[in-house]
């Protein structure tokens, strides 16, 4: 061990009487072993530091004082009060470290802890006391540098904290399952937050869970499908359609497997997708299809089909003032209603047309409304119902206002059909977040869930009269002007919700 040039020489002095009167050989075998001590010493990694707790100096290793960064002649006076107030100044929290110096004294024995340097570094700080008898004649602390295993920590933390943002903002519903000898999971070892979602557990309770508790929480049909013999020695595989058991509903998922084996364990990553989001944007698009496919062929056929039309009803109108068909006077009247009214169908037919000019302004839609008012009360009184609106302060926007007028009419005649006499009909004004929202509440008795999912499809109608382009109508007008339209029902009735989104009428389209 270090002991320092001036506390050699003391030594040395001291032993000239010894020598005198015993000879040189005691001594030298002493400063022999001693010098090979502070040789092994000199040669760790660690930095060592003893203090003598009887007259309060130390002894210190080469490495200790590089560790530290001290200059050894500042470490001459071999006065441990003057060594700790060196090391504090370089101590990160000196306050820390005095009270965890302070506690090893208070209950002397073995203890370890990590020193924080201002300069970055960590040291491994481990203090153990050296007993005589029943006295303490030392303490002997070892100092290790373990900055580059902090920085790797950190850098594991790190990347831990980044793969689990990764997962738990993952739509898909993510699980890793360790695999036994049968190739069934035999325990869950991380799982994302949309799978607990859909599982309806807290991640720790799945952590937990034996392997009897996971084939209980699924199905047994999914089971079976994971278990099958036939994929236990794939490594990938896929299945379309998975019924995954929660606390609540069962749930579509298509799932994807992946196997693999670190150190002789096995796992299996699964990989699932909620496929009811994914029904749901293809049957819109499939719907937005069929409206371009129909608007294509209005635009197309439509005038094709009314000219032959008026010729027709020409002729018969021609005809029908004729005395020789004067007796066939109530056929004739009746060819020609049926003939306006497949000129009405054609008419609302071409009116889903998507290349069709149309004429925006700018325009309030409380304005339109309170214009639609009269109309609206007159058809309702006839009904034995009531007209209400509710109109908010809204800004003005791009409109066309014969198209809004027709979706407004659309949709509170179809809401009027739908109540009963005495009932009140809602027509509502107001913003939401960025966009301007027209609703259309009525106190009907709501939608069937099979015709809710029908709504909109042209030709589709609960009506005996009905033409089934009214709704269609409706939501081709919305598409135009970059709305969508929300459907809530219930029991005690059914609101539209049509949103505006503002932003996207802030300049003009004039025709």
């Amino acid at each position: 061990m270090k002991l320092g040039y001036h506390k050699l020489a003391n030594a040395k002095e001291d032993t000239d009487s010894y020598q005198q009167l015993f000879g040189s050989k005691p001594i030298d075998a002493a400063m022999k072993t001693q010098s090979l001590l502070q040789i092994m010493l000199d040669a760790t990694t660690d930095g060592i530091l003893v203090i003598d707790c009887q007259q309060k100096k130390y002894q210190y290793n080469r490495q200790f004082s590089k560790m530290w960064n001290m200059d050894e002649t500042l470490l001459t006076n071999n006065i441990q009060s003057r060594l700790l107030t060196l090391m504090l100044k370089k101590v990160k929290n000196p306050k820390v470290y005095i009270e965890k110096l302070r506690n090893f004294y208070t209950c002397p024995g073995e203890s370890c802890d990590i020193v924080e340097l201002k300069d970055g570094r960590f040291f491994e700080r481990c203090c153990k006391v050296q007993w005589l008898g029943s006295e303490i004649t030392s303490s002997v602390f070892k100092f290790r540098d373990i900055t580059k295993e902090k920085q790797a920590e950190k850098i594991a933390n790190q990347n831990e904290k980044k793969i689990q943002m990764l997962l738990n903002n993952n739509k898909d519903g993510i699980a890793l399952f360790s695999i036994n000898k049968n190739g069934t999971a035999e325990k869950i070892i991380e799982v994302n937050d949309r799978a607990c979602e859909w599982l309806g557990y807290k991640k720790e309770e799945l952590l937990e869970m034996s392997s009897n508790e996971i084939a209980n929480m699924i199905p047994s049909s999914t089971l079976e499908t994971l278990n099958n013999s036939k994929n236990k020695n794939l490594k990938a595989f896929s299945y379309e359609t998975v019924n995954l058991a929660s606390k609540d509903r069962q749930i579509r998922l298509e799932m994807d497997i992946n196997r693999f084996e670190v150190d002789g364990q096995k796992f299996s990553l699964c990989t699932a997708r909620d496929i009811e989001e994914r029904n749901r944007i293809e049957t819109g698009m499939a719907h937005l299809e069929r409206m371009n496919l129909i608007g294509k062929m209005a635009a197309g056929i439509g005038h094709e089909v009314r000219n032959p039309m008026t010729t027709i009803r020409g002729f018969l109108q021609m005809l029908v003032n004729k005395k020789e068909c004067q007796q066939y006077w109530e056929y004739y009247k009746l060819m020609i209603e049926e003939l306006d009214r497949a000129n009405c169908i054609i008419t609302e037919f071409l009116s889903l047309a998507k290349d069709r000019v149309i004429c925006r302004r700018s325009k309030n839609l409380n304005v339109i409304i309170n214009s639609l008012v009269p109309l609206i009360k007159a058809d309702a009184i006839v009904a034995n119902k009531y007209i209400k609106t509710e109109l908010g302060d809204i800004p003005e926007l791009f409109v066309d206002d014969k198209e809004i007028r027709q979706l407004i009419l659309n949709l509170v005649r179809n809401s009027l059909d739908a109540m009963l006499p005495g009932s009140y009909l809602i027509i509502k004004t107001y913003r939401e977040d960025e966009g301007i929202v027209l609703a259309i509440e009525d106190q009907g008795t709501g939608i069937d869930p099979e015709v809710l999912s029908n709504i909109g499809k042209p030709f589709f109608t609960t009506k005996e009269q009905g033409t089934g382009l009214g709704l269609a109508i409706c939501y081709s007008i919305a598409a135009h002007h970059n709305a969508t339209i929300n459907v809530e029902t219930s029991e005690d009735g059914t609101t539209f919700f049509i949103k505006f989104n503002q932003k996207q009428h802030t300049m003009p389209l004039i025709c």
